[in-house]
């Protein structure tokens, strides 16, 4: 006994509404895959970017502040190198001037370390370029496989098997002597026309030579 054709057309329209899933479950996946790959790719440079920026931040915080304490401890440097040496302490001495020239070059190698930061932090972004190029040519290739088989599928298995088929249905049922009016039957029906935007993202897509 046949199914009544309410059933058939349920089963249709389950099997479109499947195609329809197939096609944003597989995109969403395809999307999941690049961007998780990519973060993963460009954590570890975020989080050296993150430590950059916050020590590039302390400095230029306690920077104003330690101009004033650097120049204090440098006298008091000088005063004591002086008294060391009159003391005869000459090694001693040479400490204390080695303290001042330290704390009167302090800033100049606080700057000198952001400069250094900053140049870092450029270098960076440009890794986090080269990150997001390669992962996504890796990741073009992915979404080839699932692109070819879709095509083959639809082009191939679908529309050339259908309109074979229907082909082979009017020599076999004689219905292209017998009804002319099945002759207005075009396999071109069932694509999108011209004024579509399945016709228009079809046609960016193809290179036609």
């Amino acid at each position: 006994m046949s199914e009544p054709q309410e059933q058939k057309d349920s089963v249709i329209d389950d099997r479109a509404k499947f195609l329809a899933d197939y096609f944003e479950d597989a995109f969403a996946l395809l999307i999941e895959i690049r961007d998780d790959a990519y973060a993963k790719a460009v954590r570890p440079l975020k989080e050296e970017q993150r430590a950059i920026a916050q020590e590039s931040g302390e400095i230029a915080e306690s920077a104003g502040n330690l101009d004033p304490l650097l120049a204090a401890k440098e006298r008091i440097a000088h005063l004591q190198a002086d008294s060391l040496l009159l003391d005869g302490k000459e090694e001693e001495s040479q400490a204390k001037l080695a303290e001042a020239e330290s704390a009167r070059n302090a800033p100049a190698a606080m700057r000198d370390r952001q400069l250094e930061l900053e140049a870092r932090y450029r270098a960076i972004e440009d890794e986090k370029e080269v990150v997001a190029r390669r992962v996504a040519e890796a990741w073009w290739g992915e979404c080839q496989k699932i692109t070819r088989a879709v095509e083959h599928g639809y082009f191939i298995t679908l529309l050339d098997g259908l309109k074979q088929s229907l082909s082979e249905f009017k020599q076999r049922t004689g219905t292209v002597a017998l009804d002319s009016r099945f002759q207005d039957i075009r396999i071109h029906d069932l694509t999108a026309d011209a004024d579509s935007p399945e016709w228009s993202s079809g046609c960016g897509w193809y290179k036609v030579w």
